[in-house]
């Protein structure tokens, strides 16, 4: 069985050229994110959002590791009282990728 970070890795590759690319590019092109930018996430628990974060949160140590803007990207939700709405497997997995 493969461990969460092979399999992690082989979504990265197999989806860089199809939304990697394209994210960076818009994100460059627009100058979307700034030296010392909070970026805040909106999560609903739908895989939109989760990307979206996901993907910043990638970016992010990207930027990092090349000496580029450093900047930081957290995750939030409002827990609105709804019956049924459980935020904690999204939670467990954004703290296992170091996202607040």
């Amino acid at each position: 069985m493969k461990s969460t970070k092979d399999i992690e890795l082989s979504i990265i590759k197999k989806f860089k050229k199809k939304i990697w690319r394209p994210f960076t590019k818009a994100i460059n092109e627009y100058e979307l994110v700034k030296p010392g930018d909070k970026i805040a996430v909106c999560i609903s628990g739908g895989k939109d959002s989760m990307v979206l974060l996901y993907g910043l949160n990638l970016y992010k140590n990207f930027c990092a590791r090349l000496g580029k803007k450093h900047f930081e990207v957290i995750g939030v939700h409002v827990e609105m009282g709804f019956e049924g709405m459980d935020f904690s497997e999204a939670d467990a997995f954004f703290a296992s990728k170091g996202i607040q």
